[in-house]
């Protein structure tokens, strides 16, 4: 009888920790839904069988059976945290000691506590919301395009300090000014075009700024469709001289696989489709609420002592194989080169209209940056569109071998990730030079 009281108080318990939070903005979430209905399941196909057994003996059994297996899942998940945080500690005691080498103080604090941290010295904090997430969002009639206009954004923390960025009027990285005066470069792309895990002075637009003027239309999550979208909205507001467009290999074919799927995004390659989004300043930041209550909501969840119990890190890992099920895509092999061809021609065609400039970069993924030899063939194939549209174009990694520095330095503790703060320096330099002399 113990055994069979403790059974059902654990499975009422558990199911009650799952549903505790279970809101409107969770529904709309495929992997929210299943896991709750998957709780819901479980503990009903548990009860009755506790129900249907009549052997005392056989009943008692079960029940232990039972118990056992979620003591199990308890412990698994006591060890899966206990490794994440000391590989999360070992991580950030590198991090600090090359800080403390620089006499540079070292911020430990996680996101969830650095936010309102933040949020009590200022009012207009804000988390930064990644471009991915708009793509999953729905019955909504609009589609954002940036982040919170006129905040300060709470990024990343890869380098010892969370970056905080002073988002515009229209949600980008920029001050205001740079919507009101003759930029000589316009800059699009994704996180790294944002400027992630550093402060604007020390991101690719802020190390711009210190020679040449120029207005940030990068957007962290961003693909290549979501992007030419972007500067349809936004062109208009904008003088400017000359467009770079940062073309990322590890991430931008995936993402322009899926754009493509948007209903949304597909119409802007239709000639004369805009959202219009500059006048539904207030109708967005309805939406960027929506999603960063979520965001809190979730960041909550992880950070509370009940994690353990709702088994947090052990749906993260479904949540991953739930997601990923598709085989990981062959960015040479699947790249979609008819649409990106597409939006190149188009954004060509725009740029001539008001007489910019465009040259395209090219930003190797990680492990192949820092290995020379490796297979050129989505590069040489992209290289060949843009020679073909007549777009200059800039090989980072050609680039970088020839002024002979180790691509590696680029990043922090040499280790996959956004450039460190010396990285965004010399990709701005080097750059920028190479554009004066085309």
């Amino acid at each position: 009888k113990v055994f069979i009281i403790i059974f059902l108080i654990a499975s009422g318990l558990l199911s009650l920790i799952y549903l505790r939070k279970f809101n409107i903005y969770e529904i709309s979430n495929n992997y929210y839904f299943f896991f709750h209905f998957l709780a819901f399941l479980l503990f009903f196909i548990i009860s009755l069988i506790f129900f249907i057994i009549k052997n005392h003996n056989i009943k008692t059994y079960y029940v232990i059976v039972i118990n056992s297996v979620i003591v199990s899942l308890l412990i698994f998940e006591f060890l899966i945290n206990k490794l994440y945080l000391d590989t999360h500690l070992q991580y950030q005691n590198e991090i600090k000691k090359l800080k403390n080498e620089r006499n540079i103080k070292f911020d430990v604090k996680n996101i969830y506590d650095k936010y309102f941290e933040v949020k009590n010295k200022y009012s207009n904090v804000r988390l930064n919301i990644n471009a991915k997430t708009f793509l999953n969002l729905q019955n909504n009639n609009i589609l954002p395009l940036s982040n919170f206009p006129n905040s300060k954004i709470l990024n990343c923390n890869e380098n010892g300090y969370y970056s905080i960025e002073i988002s515009d009027r229209y949600g980008f990285n920029n001050p205001n000014a740079a919507w009101r005066q003759n930029n000589k470069f316009l800059l699009l792309g994704d996180s790294f075009v944002q400027g992630y895990c550093v402060d604007y002075e020390n991101s690719l637009s802020g190390h711009i700024a210190k020679k040449y003027s120029n207005i940030n239309l990068g957007f962290g999550g961003s693909g290549p469709l979501m992007q030419f979208a972007i500067l349809i909205e936004y062109l208009e507001e904008i003088q400017s001289d000359h467009l770079i467009w940062f073309f990322y290999e590890e991430n931008d074919p995936e993402d322009l696989n899926q754009e493509i799927e948007n209903d949304i995004l597909k119409k802007y390659l239709q000639d004369n489709f805009s959202q219009k989004l500059i006048d539904k300043v207030s109708d967005l930041e309805t939406i960027l609420n929506g999603i960063q209550n979520k965001k809190i909501n979730i960041l909550k969840k992880n950070h509370d002592n009940l994690s353990i119990l709702k088994l947090t890190k052990i749906r993260n890992i479904l949540k991953l194989k739930f997601k990923n099920k598709n085989p990981k895509q062959d960015n040479n092999k699947d790249f979609n080169l008819k649409s990106y061809t597409e939006i190149l021609s188009k954004t060509k065609e725009l740029l001539n209209k008001k007489k910019i400039q465009f040259t395209l970069v090219y930003i190797p993924k990680f492990s192949n940056l820092i290995n020379y030899k490796y297979d050129h063939k989505l590069n040489n194939k992209i290289s060949k569109v843009a020679k073909n549209k007549k777009i200059n174009f800039i090989n980072l990694s050609k680039e970088l071998k020839q002024i002979d520095i180790k691509p590696s330095k680029l990043y922090l503790f040499e280790k996959y990730g956004h450039f460190n703060e010396y990285g965004y320096e010399i990709i701005s330099k080097l750059v920028t030079d190479k554009i004066i002399f085309f």
